[in-house]
């Protein structure tokens, strides 16, 4: 799933940085300059993607962050509540829906971005 999506957003003109465990998300967004938003899928091979949400939260206070997941996301939506610059998309979804949250971030084509997924 993870080479659809990078595709797709790099069609769509982002920049994308991806990984594909946590190590190497957090490896990515320390290494990152300018990054417009994170993609997190909650199921990641060597932790919890809500986890590593924290994490890049406690890095970068507001840096919107896309959790997705195939699961009900009730308990991630209390993990997380009031956090202003945190989205929640159910799999499957379509790259239109993604592109949708990112743009009510802001982001558009030719911004950057790090997605971690599995």
């Amino acid at each position: 799933m993870r080479i659809v999506v990078v595709e797709e957003l790099e069609l769509l003109g982002f920049a994308v940085t991806e990984a594909d465990s946590v190590r190497a998300a957090l490896a990515a967004v320390d290494a990152a300059k300018g990054l417009g938003a994170a993609i997190i899928d909650v199921g990641l091979p060597d932790g919890r993607g809500d986890d590593l949400a924290a994490k890049v939260r406690q890095r970068l206070p507001r840096l919107p962050i896309v959790m997705v997941s195939g699961y009900d996301d009730h308990v991630l939506r209390g993990r997380f509540a009031g956090d202003g610059a945190m989205a929640f998309l159910r799999k499957p979804y379509l790259t239109e829906d993604l592109a949708r949250l990112l743009a009510a971030f802001g982001l558009k084509g030719g911004e950057a971005g790090v997605g971690a997924q599995a």
